[in-house]
């Protein structure tokens, strides 16, 4: 199965739980559409550096291309936190064509368990 968010409404990291036992899950929003993934803390710590990583670079190379800074969401994730699977693989890569990050996150296999 696949979820495409080209344009989403609310696209935050977040967790559930108490320090030392907390889950990490990313949700995606577009209009009446959710989707929640679980995934390790580690994963979301190189998915945020390398994202400032790109936006870096992005601008080294192509200056004239506007970076809108959005302002923080720290909001809770919205309820319910049922998610899809737990991401494995992780791809993150600039799209020349629509000139925005593509982030491409696939479900861990059981082998990588």
């Amino acid at each position: 199965m696949r979820h495409l968010f080209t344009d989403p409404d609310r696209f935050v990291a977040g967790t559930v739980g108490e320090p030392g036992e907390r889950a990490f899950f990313i949700q995606a929003k577009s209009s009446n559409r959710m989707i929640s993934v679980a995934l390790e803390k580690a994963q979301v710590q190189a998915i945020a550096a390398r994202l400032e990583i790109m936006v870096s670079e992005v601008r080294k190379s192509e200056p004239l291309i506007p970076i809108v800074k959005l302002p923080t969401d720290d909001a809770a994730l919205d309820s319910p936190v049922d998610p899809e699977f737990q991401v494995g693989a992780i791809s993150l890569a600039w799209n020349d064509q629509t000139q925005r990050i593509c982030l491409e996150l696939y479900e861990l296999e059981e082998d990588e368990e």
